[in-house]
């Protein structure tokens, strides 16, 4: 699973997460409390360099579908307005 930096620090106490000293195979512990938090970093990727595939794959998903779904609702509401207009359902009046 990939999380962001943001995603990471919103899960574990604030001061836990230090992205300057994030790397492959770092191992965080913290106690808090009668809590105590472990973090280990699989892999670690540059935020200003091409994510991983794996990481982009569901957003590049929700995309495609959002895309697909506004397209069929455009196509739908203008069906709808035709087929109105054809079968005299409906007036439009034009203010002056």
């Amino acid at each position: 699973m990939f999380l962001t930096i943001e995603d990471l620090k919103s899960l574990v106490p604030a001061d836990m997460i230090n992205s300057k000293d994030l790397s492959n195979g770092k191992v965080i512990q913290k106690k808090e409390k009668e809590f105590e938090y472990f973090v280990k970093i699989l892999k670690y990727y540059d935020e200003n360099k091409i994510p991983p595939f794996d990481y982009i794959e569901g957003k590049i998903t929700k995309t495609i579908l959002s895309e697909r779904k506004i397209q069929l609702l455009k196509t739908y509401r203008q069906e709808l307005y035709e087929k109105g207009i054809a079968e005299k359902k409906f007036e439009i009046y034009k203010q002056d």
